[in-house]
């Protein structure tokens, strides 16, 4: 009897280690092979310890800008250097008028420097009441801070050439990656009306 109790108190302390090496293994498991936590910026998580001050947004701007008047061999440079095709001498030369306006949305950080900005330029040339082409807009950014990227994601033009207005409405994206996907996103839009002369009948924007 003496033995038989002895084997099985062996069988069963091993039974009772091999539970607990498996429970630790479990444990472990779970912590190795789990996705690293993600944060948005300055809730105290890893993303937001890596994101350096500098490039963190603190606040947004948005600036309007008035209308810049060009002649016609500027505005003829300025079209072929945006790629917009045609016969543009004939017509910016039978014009009154070209103008250009850069509206713009951007971000600071909490040092008070510009990180991020946006831009949306309508070009536009006009006779009187009437625009002419070409008509046609640039839309670019500006990245001051590393890890920032962005891209242009897309918009829409309405009327323009022998219309008495312009619409243009451009979008983007500002991403700052860490890991494999962006941890700090910026939408920016912007919409701008323009009609003939030197005319802008509104500024609408989102960040």
């Amino acid at each position: 009897m003496g033995q038989q109790e002895g084997q099985q108190r062996r069988r069963t302390v091993r039974v009772g280690s091999i539970l607990v090496v498996a429970a630790v293994a479990a444990v472990l498991g779970a912590t190795l092979f789990a996705p690293p936590a993600t944060a948005a910026p300055g809730d105290g998580g890893p993303d937001a310890v890596q994101i350096p001050q500098e490039a963190q947004i603190a606040s947004v701007h948005v600036e309007r800008g008035t209308p810049q008047q060009v002649s016609a061999q500027q505005e003829l440079t300025r079209a072929q250097a945006a790629g917009v095709s045609g016969a543009m001498a004939a017509q910016i030369a039978a014009s009154t008028s070209c103008w250009y306006w850069d509206t713009q949305v951007y971000y600071k950080n909490v040092f008070g420097s510009v990180i991020l900005r946006f831009h949306v330029e309508p070009n536009w040339c006009t006779t009187g009441y009437w625009l002419v082409s070409p008509v046609y807009t640039n839309t670019w950014a500006n990245v001051n801070v590393p890890g920032w990227s962005y891209t242009h994601t897309g918009g829409w033009t309405k009327y323009g050439a022998g219309w008495n207005i312009y619409i243009t409405h451009q979008n983007g994206h500002f991403c700052f990656v860490s890991y494999f996907g962006c941890v700090q996103n910026k939408y920016p839009w912007i919409e701008d009306e323009v009609g003939p002369g030197s005319a802008t009948d509104y500024f609408r924007y989102g960040t």
